[in-house]
């Protein structure tokens, strides 16, 4: 949505989050390059417990997937993090149009695709319902996607590798981060 503030519960027809219509910067935001600061005093932001297996369920709840994990071994610290945030949640969200999956923008621009993850400060509460409630308690970081469309003339090769070794002849789909 436009602005989240906006959104009405379908039982008490009250807005769901209305501090979303007071606060700053609140989701979705438009991050404007021209006006951000380059901050020295920040650490560097780490993924602690990533290259271990990660055990998550997977659920298509629509406009997205929603990813949720079983595992409490993946933890984001440093940037602009004081404490160790345990993740519990993320989200990929695409759209219709390639340009138009992510929720936030940069100068203006959708990019077709966005994870979201979604951790807990651990260090101060025991989960995530008790940590939403407190300042510092949750944490949000987002990764755009960079969709590649490749392909191979079928009219003039049989398969994709007929037309890998012709210049100009494959093409192939590629999601970067």
């Amino acid at each position: 949505p436009e602005t989240w503030g906006t959104i009405l519960s379908a039982t008490t027809n009250k807005p769901v989050w209305p501090l979303c219509q007071i606060g700053h910067q609140q989701s979705p935001i438009d991050i404007q390059t021209e006006r951000l600061l380059f901050d020295h005093t920040l650490k560097t932001f780490r993924i602690i417990g990533s290259d271990e297996q990660l055990e998550f369920i997977v659920q298509n709840v629509g406009q997205d997937l929603q990813l949720s994990f079983l595992s409490n071994q993946v933890f984001l610290t440093g940037g602009p993090l004081s404490y160790y945030y345990q993740i519990f949640s993320a989200r990929i969200k695409f759209g219709s149009a390639s340009s138009k999956g992510s929720d936030h923008r940069i100068d203006g621009r959708s990019s077709p695709g966005e994870l979201q993850i979604f951790a807990y400060n651990n260090e101060l509460y025991k989960n995530s319902s008790q940590a939403s409630i407190h300042p510092n308690g949750l944490a949000a970081v987002s990764v755009f996607f960079k969709l590649q469309i490749f392909a191979y003339n079928n009219e003039l090769y049989k398969n994709s590798s007929q037309a890998s070794i012709h210049p100009n002849g494959l093409a192939a789909v590629s999601v970067f981060f």
